[in-house]
């Protein structure tokens, strides 16, 4: 397991309010993944064990191109932003939100 995953820092950063007006706690992942492609199943199985709560994935250097990047699904969130640089195959960011607080609109 790649130790930069694990060592990644979930601590609450946001409190809003759901519907009801009951305060919550979002949790923010920032990882500087360094090829998003090849820890892809690494990262899911964190997610959903060691880092079942983070609520916001902000992932970069995903070293994607525009049209991989919309193909690579990590199970519970959606891609809500990316930008991919066309000059190098380095680089690129992504946020990646939770599922379930889409639903919360």
């Amino acid at each position: 397991m790649d130790k930069r995953l694990v060592a990644a820092s979930t601590s609450p950063l946001v409190t809003t309010k759901d519907r009801q007006g009951k305060q919550c706690n979002l949790t923010i992942l920032h990882q500087n993944i360094c090829s998003l492609r090849n820890k892809v199943k690494e990262l899911k199985v964190l997610l959903s064990t060691e880092l079942k709560d983070v609520d916001i994935l902000c992932l970069t250097e995903h070293w994607q191109d525009d049209q991989n990047i919309h193909c690579i699904n990590i199970r519970g969130f959606k891609l809500i932003s990316a930008f991919c640089r066309n000059s190098s195959k380095d680089g690129g960011s992504s946020i990646y939100i939770k599922t379930v607080l889409l639903l919360m609109k």
